[in-house]
């Protein structure tokens, strides 16, 4: 058996009540309104309203006087779409902010770990160059010491000769040359020593580096395995996100999921806005006193005039702007 639902309207007054047609084993049958008060509304989708008189269904016959014909729409056993109240969009803005921040994480993730293992290449790079510079200055520095070993060997060179020497003026030039030899010696003396404080401090300063780095590099490991350990679990989330949006989704009345939907692709998590102070908390611009009174009934959805949100009701707000209104 199956029930299903319109609405059709009355000839003598004008007015609308809502009626359904039970089908079995492909026979119509009609009931009288009694009946259908006595109907288990737990079996049957909706209630019977309105009194006896002759009615019209757009593409159904006409109905005998106090008879209620159901028009097909519905099958048995499928519930009423739920109000779009306040706490039931509300519901329904957690979900979606959730679920994005999910996707910001997700999304997120990858980018961070992207620019941490940049970082970490550029200072692995960076320790190459303090390494290659601590090489090139003890290199500078062997240059140095063969440099000061030639110039004593030299001096020695020359100090033979000088003894060997007999003219005068010989002796005094083989002089001026080791005394050259020495005052470039002493000069090589205090390159050698800056050398030898600058391998030091470099020799310090790439120990420090090299542990940074170090770190850095065991960090941007951790890092990355956190983020393959938290990948499943975060999918597995926003799979279950999205299903419980989709459920909550059907508080949306048929007639406007098309702009929910369009508003929600538009704005994404900040489809949905609470009033504060009577005003949108999305683009604080104050919501007329028709809107308010709308939120407050819940006969529909509610769009921001300025932003386009969907608005609701604060939930500090829902009592007392219902004592408001009363």
């Amino acid at each position: 058996m199956s029930v299903l639902m319109t609405v059709g309207r009355l000839r003598a007054t004008g007015g609308f009540f809502v009626g359904g047609l039970v089908r079995r084993n492909r026979r119509q049958l009609s009931f009288s309104k009694e009946y259908f008060y006595n109907l288990d509304p737990g079996n049957f989708f909706g209630i019977v309203l309105g009194h006896a008189g002759k009615w019209e269904e757009p593409h159904g016959p006409e109905c005998k006087p106090r008879y209620w014909t159901i028009a097909p729409s519905r099958p048995l056993g499928v519930t009423t779409t739920m109000t779009a109240t306040a706490e039931n969009l509300r519901e329904l803005h957690q979900l979606h902010q959730r679920a994005k921040a999910i996707r910001d994480r997700l999304s997120s993730g990858p980018k961070t770990l992207a620019a941490r293992q940049a970082a970490y290449a550029n200072r692995q790079t960076a320790l190459e160059t303090s390494r290659k510079t601590l090489q090139d200055a003890k290199v500078q520095l062997k240059k140095r010491e063969h440099s000061l070993q030639s110039h004593q060997a030299k001096i020695d060179d020359l100090q033979v000769k000088l003894n060997q020497v007999k003219k005068n003026e010989e002796y005094k030039a083989i002089q001026n040359q080791i005394a050259n030899d020495k005052s470039a010696i002493e000069k090589i003396e205090g390159e050698i020593l800056t050398d030898m404080l600058r391998i030091d401090e470099l020799t310090a300063a790439l120990a420090a580096e090299e542990t940074e780095v170090k770190k850095f590099g065991s960090d941007v490991s951790g890092l990355e395995s956190q983020l393959e350990s938290q990948l499943s679990t975060q999918k597995l989330q926003l799979t279950e996100l999205e299903s419980a949006i989709v459920g909550a989704e059907s508080i949306i009345p048929e007639d406007e999921r098309d702009r929910y939907r369009r508003t929600v692709k538009q704005l994404g998590a900040d489809a949905l806005a609470f009033i504060e102070n009577n005003a949108c908390s999305g683009c604080f611009v104050s919501v007329t006193p028709q809107m308010l009174n709308e939120l407050i009934n819940a006969t529909s959805l509610s769009f921001c005039k300025t932003c386009g949100r969907i608005l609701y009701l604060a939930e500090e707000d829902v009592p007392n702007t219902r004592r408001s209104a009363r």
